[in-house]
């Protein structure tokens, strides 16, 4: 049989490590990325690294994209011409935290190159991106769905679908993310309460975890807190920007979103005392 390809176009942490797990499972994958030492990283890892977006289009039938926010999504897919690049009837595999309205921009651009668009942000960390366990939701036509529906049940623990509106995929994402850097926010305010009373933080934990407060987050970072381990899975950074896409896009249907807003200034703070890069959990001083 024909040895299955895949492209990535943008091989920061999270792609390089959803690289890794494709060519574990036996894919052939293309990459490329503007930065110099992202493609050389990948060469390292014995990928098959292009020297150019031309290059990597012209090498497969499927691209899976994964860019930093919905301004460069649209430079690279439409200005710079990735999609006019792409062969036709290829599909593109959209994975970037973007608005939902730039995946419409997109799905009528590649539709004018003939290019499949699936819509398909991704929830998770890059351990699960390198181990085949993150959760992908995808809004696609049903043919192309199941034209990569092999690459989706690599990279995916579980597996969600959400119509064939493009965009609609990324308004789940968006969503889950305004739940999630909440929930850290909340929990952090709540935990600090009892650590200043005098509870041991690793009983106090122990027992959040498994009762009515805890959250996703809460049970997968405050175990860091308790060790005092900011070390990053995802960044403060990551999470003030994720907010400010939610709350820019809230912004556009008029829906005020006051609880965000506040969610993110404790964010700001962090990276305004130089915590930016630590992970997101580094909020939790902003209570002590």
């Amino acid at each position: 049989t024909m040895s299955k390809v895949i492209g990535v176009l943008g091989a920061g942490h999270m792609r390089g490590n959803m690289a890794q797990c494709l060519k574990d499972a036996g894919f052939a994958v293309f990459i490329y990325d503007a930065v110099d030492a992202a493609r050389e990283r990948m060469s390292d890892l014995g990928m098959n690294v292009c020297q150019s977006a031309k290059e990597l289009a012209s090498s497969c039938e499927i691209v899976l994209t994964s860019l930093p926010n919905s301004k460069v999504v649209e430079k690279v897919l439409i200005e710079d011409g990735f999609l006019s690049l792409m062969k036709p009837n290829a599909i593109l595999i959209e994975t970037s935290s973007t608005m939902p309205e730039t995946m419409e921009n997109i799905a009528t651009a590649a539709e004018k190159c003939h290019v499949h668009l699936v819509d398909c942000p991704v929830s998770g960390g890059p351990n699960e991106a390198r181990n085949g366990k993150l959760i992908m939701i995808v809004s696609a036509e049903k043919q192309a769905r199941e034209r990569c529906q092999d690459i989706i049940d690599v990279l995916g623990g579980k597996q969600f679908y959400v119509g064939t509106k493009p965009g609609a995929a990324k308004a789940v994402k968006i969503v889950n993310n305004t739940m999630s850097m909440g929930n850290l926010v909340v929990a952090s305010e709540a935990f600090s309460l009892g650590v200043k009373y005098g509870l041991d933080p690793q009983n106090l934990y122990d027992i959040l975890k498994v009762s009515g407060g805890t959250s996703n987050q809460f049970a997968k970072r405050f175990q860091k807190v308790v060790d005092n381990d900011y070390s990053a899975l995802a960044t403060v950074e990551i999470s003030r920007k994720d907010l400010t896409l939610a709350i820019d896009w809230a912004e556009t249907k008029g829906i005020p979103m006051s609880v965000a807003r506040l969610a993110r200034s404790y964010y700001e703070k962090a990276i305004a005392e130089g915590r930016g890069d630590e992970d997101m959990c580094s909020v939790y001083h902003e209570f002590l």
